[in-house]
């Protein structure tokens, strides 16, 4: 079993992964917040690090899970890159996910990478 626990002040997250059970779980609570999403560790198919950049340039990297049949769990959110970057291959390294090609794209548009990311982000 493998966990990761995110505490932004507003809400907390904790992210579970257990291959023996083929279950992940995604725990939200805060002052107005309780959500629980689950699914199939098996049904992961790439872990995928976004960066939006807001009006001001300010980017928020945020860490996808892509989903067979095309959702999305999305792990939240933080300012720095390198941390989302840690959590994208920690996750990938559990599942035994492949890395893939980085792919970066130009300010105030979506930024999409996958593992291996490059080091400024």
């Amino acid at each position: 079993m493998f966990s990761l626990c995110l505490l932004d002040g507003a809400i907390d997250e904790i992210y579970i992964f257990d291959k023996s059970c083929d279950k992940m779980t995604v725990k939200r609570r805060g002052l107005w917040l309780n959500r629980v999403t689950q699914g199939s560790t098996r049904d992961i198919c790439a872990v995928e690090l976004d960066a939006i950049a807001d009006s001001e340039g300010n980017l928020s990297y945020y860490v996808d899970l892509l989903m067979l049949g095309g959702d999305r769990v999305c792990l939240g959110s933080n300012a720095i890159g390198k941390e989302q970057q840690k959590t994208v291959d920690l996750i990938c390294e559990y599942l035994n996910l492949a890395s893939r090609q980085s792919a970066i794209g130009i300010k105030n548009e979506r930024i999409v990478s996958f593992l291996g990311a490059p080091s400024h982000i």
